[in-house]
């Protein structure tokens, strides 16, 4: 990684993408598609700045470029979707504006070919239910909110690796047919290279949550708060799959008596952490 100043870096390996696409005489057509790219970029940097997130830098990869956060994950499963949805909005209002521009022949009509195809392949490919693809990380924030962060990573590193099998497959295939084009199976690449990533991360986040979780409300002040109801032969690391970074978790324990008792999420994380991830309920009450 080439470091062109603090917010903007370069991958060493796009160099030589360009020389060969000049070789080969494939520059226009790359060029086009890092500028489709540039754009969809610069929507979710914006939609950041809006939400007042904190942007880390800019990488330029030979498979186009990223936008990268200064937090992994943001504990805002709102702002997560509404960054991610602003890169596909971008690849839409493209191509509106290349069907606008289309009744005044501005370009050739191979070029606009281009234009939309290019358009349409980022928009499509960014919206597939993969992290961390536009579609994973707004599907990790739903299920982030709705089911908690453990429950929906292990849901998503489920469905990622399915789709990866199937972009796998089928670039397998499309190799062969063409005999040239890697370009699905450089993405699959992509893919099983960011989920080893991903996974590393988020389990280090989940531990950092998890010994965190006393301070958490003290350091929001105010949080909405979700109420779990469980019986006392319940395994508490049944609950703790359903833990959210984004709201503060009470559990409702009811006894075989019919007599209830409500601990908190840093109580339940507490007991985890002194007694061991076996634990029952009624060994913390």
């Amino acid at each position: 990684m080439i470091k062109i100043t603090r917010f903007f870096y370069v991958h060493i390996l796009t160099f030589p993408l360009f020389f060969l696409a000049y070789w080969v005489g494939a520059l226009q057509t790359l060029l086009m598609a890092y500028c489709i790219v540039t754009v969809h970029e610069l929507f979710h940097l914006f939609a950041a700045l809006l939400l007042k997130v904190r942007v880390g830098c800019i990488v330029v990869m030979p498979f186009g470029m990223t936008l990268r956060l200064s937090a992994h994950v943001l504990k805002s499963p709102k702002n997560e979707a509404l960054i991610a949805m602003a890169g596909p909005a971008a690849n839409a209002c493209m191509l509106l504006l290349g069907l606008a521009l289309k009744q005044y022949y501005i370009w050739a009509e191979q070029s606009m070919f281009l234009y939309e195809y290019l358009n349409w392949i980022t928009m499509i490919l960014n919206l597939l239910p993969v992290l961390p693809l536009d579609g994973g990380r707004i599907l990790r924030a739903v299920l982030t909110h709705s089911f908690g962060y453990l429950r929906g990573m292990k849901w998503m590193r489920k469905l990622t690796k399915i789709m990866i099998f199937i972009l796998a497959l089928a670039g397998t295939l499309l190799l062969i047919l063409t005999r040239c084009n890697i370009s699905l199976v450089m993405v699959a690449a992509f893919l099983i290279f960011n989920m080893i990533e991903e996974k590393k991360t988020s389990d280090l986040f989940a531990m950092k949550e998890l010994m965190g979780a006393k301070e958490k409300l003290l350091k929001q002040s105010l949080m909405a708060s979700k109420v779990i109801s469980a019986t006392e032969n319940t395994a508490a690391k049944q609950i703790l799959k359903r833990i959210s970074y984004d709201n503060y978790c009470l559990v409702y324990i009811e006894n075989s008596d019919g007599k209830g008792r409500i601990i908190s999420e840093s109580e339940l994380v507490r007991a985890i952490l002194e007694k061991g991830y076996q634990l029952k309920l009624k060994q913390i009450v």
